[in-house]
């Protein structure tokens, strides 16, 4: 999977706007859930509590960073307007998905992983990293002014994911 930023926002172009919104909360939506699957790979032979698993668990703060792009979101639309393309916007951000689920073996060796699911969880880090980049550099031209509040907050919350994921890769030293 190759990232596609979401398409550009322009202020005047409410089909623009539409789709950036609806490939952001499909983006942010399949990141949350590529997280899980990710945790799901390792915890089977290293460990629920281990720290491959603790090191691609970002399900939280991405929870966290979706219910403040949603904020912006949803003060960004008129009061009166509940749908984005034939999606609630309440939606947007939590059943907004293109993700397959990741099929799990079933039989592992104890700490050692597959060449195929390495490569699937670093894809996955390098795809948040990319995001989490694209909203960085993006976060202040989207929403109104009520949302600043929100902004601030999902900044914070993006920098606390990015110096997380500026520390050294463990997942690419397991040994396959």
């Amino acid at each position: 999977m190759q990232y596609v930023p979401p398409a550009k926002l322009r202020e005047d172009d409410t089909a623009g706007s539409d789709r950036f919104w609806l490939n952001l909360g499909c983006e942010m939506y399949n990141l949350r859930r590529w997280s899980f699957y990710c945790e799901d790979i390792l915890q089977r032979p290293f460990g629920y509590s281990s720290k491959y698993c603790k090191y691609v668990n970002y399900e939280n703060n991405l929870d966290h960073l979706r219910s403040l792009l949603d904020t912006i979101l949803s003060n960004s639309y008129p009061g009166n307007q509940h749908m984005i393309n034939n999606v609630a916007i309440t939606e947007v951000f939590y059943k907004n998905s293109t993700i397959t689920e990741y099929p799990i073996r079933y039989v592992f060796q104890k700490r050692k992983i597959t060449a195929d699911e390495k490569l699937y969880i670093l894809e996955f880090l390098s795809r948040l990293n990319e995001c989490l980049d694209f909203l960085m550099d993006n976060l202040n031209k989207i929403g109104t002014k009520q949302c600043s509040d929100a902004r601030k907050a999902a900044l914070r919350r993006i920098n606390k994911m990015k110096n997380r994921l500026s520390k050294h890769n463990i997942v690419s030293d397991i040994e396959l």
